[in-house]
């Protein structure tokens, strides 16, 4: 008699079917006992037997690892199963995509499947500047700021768009500039106040002060 699906154990049956990666000893029912069909088994094993590649901290080349598990357990030492798979920290470092963040126990940590040909001397800061020009422009380019209003014998003179602005045109700084602001400091020589708050540029260069 053909099972059907409703007779399955588990709601993902139809992945066990399809021969995906899930959960399949020790979880009783219709699939106790069965083995993985070939398909799911060598896409088990193209994971498990991915080779990793050790640089140190000048970038030199150290060696080849047979697998990623092979790593996990004789430099981290946290592999473990589990649900049915493998879990190391390896994973996660090796998916990050800043090459900085790949640094472990005192070395870089790459798959080998990332290069065409295994380098002998990989330059970190190189790669973590490509890194960061790879990434797209953030989705905000304006935020909301205190305008900043100088008075002179109580009378307004000019406004600056924010206190770093007035920090460039007054010559102080702009951290100066919001301790006035504040009343942290004194308004004998720069009478500053808040004014409105006004949409402005994120990171707007008005030099350095």
């Amino acid at each position: 008699m053909e099972i059907q699906k409703k007779d399955h154990p588990f709601k993902n049956a139809q992945w066990m079917l399809d021969g995906k990666r899930s959960y399949w000893e020790g979880t009783g029912g219709f699939w106790e006992g069965k083995t993985r069909d070939s398909h799911t088994l060598q896409r088990l094993s193209e994971s498990k037997y991915k080779r990793v590649l050790q640089y140190d901290l000048n970038g030199k080349f150290v060696r080849e690892w047979e697998s990623r598990k092979e790593v996990a357990t004789e430099v981290f030492g946290d592999y473990k199963v589990v649900k049915g798979g493998g879990n190391t920290k390896l994973y996660h470092l090796l998916s990050n995509k800043n090459p900085k963040k790949r640094l472990k126990y005192g070395s870089y940590w790459f798959s080998r499947e990332e290069f065409n040909k295994i380098p002998m001397r990989i330059c970190i800061p190189i790669m973590h500047y490509k890194y960061k020009n790879s990434l797209p422009p953030p989705n905000k380019t304006h935020h909301s700021q205190y305008t900043i209003e100088y008075y002179i014998k109580g009378k307004l003179k000019k406004t600056f768009d924010n206190a770093k602005h007035a920090g460039h045109v007054l010559g102080i700084s702009f951290d100066f500039v919001r301790q006035i602001c504040n009343g942290r400091r004194s308004r004998k020589k720069f009478d500053l106040r808040y004014g409105p708050k006004k949409l402005q540029l994120i990171n707007m260069d008005y030099g350095k002060k």
